[in-house]
């Protein structure tokens, strides 16, 4: 039997009538043929004229032999004929009649234009010219007695009456001479057949960079977003809310976009969170919107007690903060009161900071104040009483939509809160690194991050590193670069630069690709782990010592 390509002609093929004789063609020839024959079934071409337009054919098969050389046919089925104007037809088995291409031609110019292909090919020998011959098979036709034209010689044509000798017929198409062939017949060779087999049957495995990957997750992403504004809109209503939700269920952004609706409508508003990072993201995304003050609860403090004059000092992030004096300060600083306070992050705030807030809110109890907050039970919840006295019980986020679904299934072992499903992508699989001390973790972060941009063209600004806390930043990045890669801390988001930062400062911020390092102190910090998988929004690394890796493995795997 021959070498067929393909090796088996798929069932639709099969199945479908206008395809019928080429199907018998491809039989007869994997049946008659030996294996010194590749027989190659609806190859396409496409070929540039030197005028610049693009000509495409297909060969309905492609025989090449070492000794005897290449044969290019066209197949015709049902019953052909040629009219006294040169136009060819086919009539089908219910007698319906179609114009059809000149299959001479066809032939003839699939040979040309494998020929010029093959010349183009490294692997075929620019010195070589070998027998290439063309025909056409007309399986549903009896042989006719003379030539159909004197540029189409009977000897051109198989018909019916030659499909059960179709080899046959095959190597007399070989041994009539062609004025094509320039007077050369060089021998194919094995490293001829070889050369079509890499032209036109070569296995291509093509390499889709990451960023494709990463690119089509982060559209889904952004598609399901617009989902959540509609939350806003069914909410407006009420001028009070608590807003719950695990990681990914778009707090953050709900928060934001609510903020910027009041303050297009010319309410003044107070838009707060608890970690710096991610008030500097919020100052990013509200520098053109008029109306919006963006600052961390701390940060908010100190400057309405320096306004005020009432010390000049800085209140750092783990001072207690004395409520009775902020309130004072703000009545002195010359603030005006706000329409509306918008708080992300809620479960940090503790109570009596809330109380306090409403002070500088107008109408106090009754203005506009919507909390954003993680429900997840792991988490320290700071501020529960204060919800819990709301006027309205919070309403919950259920969707995740920030992370693929690979890395919320991971994430959801450290999540003890309301039901939430994943509607985002399934995504890359999370990866698992193990490192052997500071120089091998330096060494795996600095090959990916270069894989990553130049492999698989993933941009720096996309990538952050988090490691367990601000004293491996040292480690992991020595004067701010890792290997040739220059960093920044999570403060610098609008920076092209990579972000390498600790996990806890990251709170809040997300990354399409996250490089997570772990210590052996980290597979007991539930907190630490929930809020650095969730940092990911399509690719997740991670990094840990062996015993840390097979343990959180095991845990992914029970």
């Amino acid at each position: 039997m021959a070498v067929m390509f393909p090796s088996q002609i798929p069932d639709e093929i099969r199945d479908d009538p206008r395809r019928e004789a080429e199907c018998l063609v491809y039989d007869e020839l994997n049946n008659q043929l030996d294996e010194n024959f590749h027989v190659y079934y609806s190859s396409p071409w496409l070929q540039m004229h030197p005028d610049g337009r693009e000509v495409e054919g297909e060969a309905d098969f492609i025989v090449a032999h070492p000794d005897l050389g290449i044969l290019c046919l066209e197949v015709k089925g049902g019953g052909v004929s040629l009219d006294s104007d040169g136009q060819w037809r086919s009539t089908d088995r219910h007698k319906i009649t179609y114009k059809i291409k000149n299959p001479v031609k066809q032939a003839r110019d699939s040979k040309f234009a494998l020929r010029n292909k093959l010349k183009k090919s490294s692997k075929w020998d620019p010195d070589k010219w070998v027998t290439d011959r063309h025909g056409v098979i007309l399986p549903g036709v009896k042989r006719d007695s003379r030539d159909l034209r004197p540029d189409m010689p009977l000897e051109l044509f198989a018909f019916n009456d030659d499909l059960p000798h179709l080899k046959s017929w095959i190597f007399s198409r070989f041994k009539q001479s062609d004025p094509d062939s320039m007077g050369r017949n060089d021998p194919l060779g094995r490293d001829g057949v070889a050369a079509i087999d890499d032209l036109i049957a070569r296995p291509i495995r093509m390499k889709v960079p990451l960023s494709t990957y990463v690119g089509n997750d982060l559209k889904r992403i952004e598609t399901l977003t617009i989902r959540q504004y509609n939350i806003i809109r069914s909410l407006e209503r009420n001028p009070r809310m608590a807003i719950s939700g695990a990681a990914g269920t778009g707090k953050t952004i709900l928060a934001l976009h609510k903020a910027q609706l009041l303050a297009e409508s010319g309410k003044r508003v107070l838009l707060l969170c608890y970690n710096h990072p991610l008030s500097c993201y919020l100052n990013l995304k509200t520098a053109k919107t008029n109306n919006i003050i963006v600052n961390t609860f701390h940060g908010f403090y100190n400057q309405v007690i320096q306004s005020a004059e009432k010390f000049s000092f800085i209140v750092s992030d783990n001072s207690r903060l004395d409520m009775n004096l902020f309130i004072d300060a703000f009545i002195d600083s010359g603030f005006e009161e706000f329409d509306a306070l918008i708080i992300d992050e809620g479960q940090d705030f503790e109570d009596e900071w809330l109380i306090a807030l409403e002070n500088i809110i107008k109408n106090c109890r009754s203005g506009t104040l919507y909390i954003y907050f993680d429900d997840n039970q792991s988490v320290i919840y700071r501020c529960k009483n204060y919800i819990n006295e709301m006027q309205f019980p919070p309403f919950d986020l259920t969707q995740n939509f920030r992370n693929t679904k690979n890395i919320f299934n991971l994430s959801t072992r450290y999540y003890k809160g309301s039901h939430v499903v994943p509607i985002g992508p399934e995504g890359h699989v999370v990866e698992w690194n193990k490192y052997d001390g500071h120089d091998d973790l330096r060494d795996k972060l600095a090959q990916r991050i270069g894989s990553l941009i130049h492999n698989h063209n993933i941009e720096t600004g996309q990538i952050a590193v988090l490691v367990p806390d601000k004293s491996w930043i040292s480690i992991i990045a020595p004067r701010a670069q890792i290997s040739k890669y220059l960093t920044v801390n999570a403060d610098s988001l609008h920076d092209p630069r990579l972000v390498v930062e600790s996990i806890r400062r990251f709170k809040g911020l997300e990354r399409p690709v996250i490089l997570l390092v772990l210590d052996v102190h980290s597979g007991d910090a539930t907190e630490l782990l929930y809020t650095a998988f969730t940092r990911a929004q399509t690719l997740l690394d991670i990094y840990a010592p062996q015993y840390l890796l097979k343990k959180l493995m095991h845990l992914e795997s029970v």
